[in-house]
């Protein structure tokens, strides 16, 4: 069990810091520019990711809490995949509207449930008085 936490922190770190660099939204922003989206198209798609997050919050929360929060992570980082591709393969309004729609999806399983995850670990592993440093860390590469 030990040993499952110990890769469960080391996952979530590297999840951290992928899922942190795919959507750096002032180049995103240029991309947009780029593919052709005017500025009230570039605010359409910040909003529909905005509005998501907002209504997904709840019933991802509710499936951490039941299905486990490793697979929510799993689930998060898997959208947010999906999203960076649907960018790449797609670059137009619908398929940025359906990218900031799976990125939403990717920060709603991700809001909350990074954090138990990790105090979970680290109380399998009897280090629960260092979670301030491994979550500072993860915001660290989150932020890079």
């Amino acid at each position: 069990m030990k040993t499952l936490a110990r890769r469960n922190i080391h996952l979530q770190q590297w999840l951290n810091f992928i899922s942190g660099v795919t959507f750096l939204v002032p180049i995103v922003t240029l991309f947009y520019k780029f593919t052709g989206l005017n500025i009230a198209q570039i605010i359409l798609v910040s909003n529909v990711s905005t509005f998501f997050i907002w209504l997904l919050e709840l019933p991802t929360s509710v499936l951490a809490d039941t299905q486990g929060r490793r697979k929510s992570i799993v689930y998060a980082a898997f959208a947010n995949l999906l999203g960076a591709l649907c960018i790449l393969l797609f670059p137009s309004l619908m398929g940025f509207c359906i990218a900031a729609f799976l990125s939403a999806l990717y920060w709603s399983f991700c809001s909350g449930t990074i954090q138990a995850f990790l105090d979970e670990n680290l109380r399998l592993l009897d280090r629960a008085d260092q979670f301030g440093k491994y979550i500072g860390h993860n915001m660290v590469l989150g932020n890079l």
